[in-house]
């Protein structure tokens, strides 16, 4: 299972009814408050295992990067902002 940005990606190749290869995936994020997965299938038929593994992995890949700047926003924490703006706040809070 090769791993990914802090993800798991686990790949499953199955031979399919007319000699092909596809390949389903799935991206395993865990963290302190539990796991999460996102499944899905690479699409196309292939003519061995490792084309069929190496296109799911490549569209894995995809998905993550899609995902990653929603997961890691760069945003202070709300006790930061409060204690930024914390004198501001009170001032119209007192003059309003």
């Amino acid at each position: 299972m090769p791993d990914y940005k802090h993800r798991t990606i686990k790949l499953a190749p199955k031979k399919q009814g007319d000699e092909t290869w596809g390949c389903a995936y799935r991206i395993i994020e865990t963290s302190s408050s539990g796991w999460r997965f996102h499944k899905g299938y690479s699409y196309g038929s292939f003519g061995s295992r490792q084309e069929a593994a190496t296109a799911a992995l490549v569209e894995a890949k995809r998905i993550v990067d899609a995902l990653e700047p929603l997961t890691h926003r760069p945003w202070p924490k709300p006790s930061a902002v409060l204690r930024n703006y914390e004198n501001r706040i009170r001032r119209f809070l007192a003059w309003s």
